[in-house]
């Protein structure tokens, strides 16, 4: 499916093209959920960005080109998303799920208050990625910004493992206070807020670890290695 014009939604819509590739060519506005299935959905334009859509469910990978805003609803996307242009996905208090990004040397803006779902690999071409969500690890999650930071901006939680790259990984708030995830590696420095745990698996942090609040690391059994600590005034056990 070739849709080369400007899509308005009337009702809520189902695209199916099996393993075929769907295109919406200009950009997709309305005020109804899209729900589209394909060997990938490619996003020419902008989405929602006249009239917010209701929801978006993508079955499969997605090539997002611009902004995707949607009022106040779910974002689905359940295979990777590569981006072709700077995106700011816009949500509301609407959650998010991604299965990986490759976002090149384009930026990924997450906008609103609901909750971030990811899995696997999220890259970029030293662009900075920013998970100013609650986080829920639903799979082993690995994330890679090269030398541009990678910021968690609320908690991370998950019985999953998360291995981060980056030139310095920063976590605003607790990891694993609700769902202790199964284990942590950052390869560079890290900054950490809160408290850390683990489910009897190991932390690694192989850059220095700069403590902006009171710091717990609870790996049970697990190890934990560390490179390093500037705690500043805070309290680290």
């Amino acid at each position: 499916f070739n849709f080369n014009r400007a899509v308005t939604l009337a009702n809520n819509t189902t695209i199916n093209s099996g393993t075929a590739t769907t295109t919406f060519g200009s950009t997709v506005n309305g005020a109804r959920t899209l729900n589209v299935t394909a060997g990938n959905t490619v996003f020419g334009g902008a989405v929602g960005n006249t009239t917010g859509l209701t929801g978006l469910t993508v079955n499969g990978p997605a090539s997002l080109a611009g902004n995707v805003t949607l009022a106040n609803a779910a974002l689905s996307i359940s295979g990777l998303t590569t981006l072709t242009g700077n995106s700011t996905l816009s949500t509301g208090s609407g959650n998010i799920t991604l299965v990986g990004v490759a976002a090149g040397a384009n930026t990924l803006t997450l906008a609103g208050t609901g909750g971030l779902t990811m899995s696997g690999n999220f890259t970029s071409t030293n662009t900075a990625f920013n998970f100013n969500r609650a986080v829920t690890l639903a799979n082993n999650t690995t994330v890679n910004s090269g030398t541009a930071n990678t910021t968690f901006g609320s908690t991370v939680n998950g019985a999953r493992t998360l291995a981060v790259t980056a030139g310095n990984t920063v976590f605003s708030n607790t990891v694993g206070a609700t769902t202790a995830l199964t284990g942590l590696t950052i390869t560079g420095p890290a900054s950490l807020a809160g408290n850390v745990t683990l489910a009897n698996s190991a932390l690694s942090i192989s850059g220095l670890t700069t403590l902006t609040g009171n710091t717990t690391l609870s790996t049970g059994t697990g190890n934990i290695s560390l490179s390093g600590v500037n705690a500043n005034t805070r309290t680290f056990a």
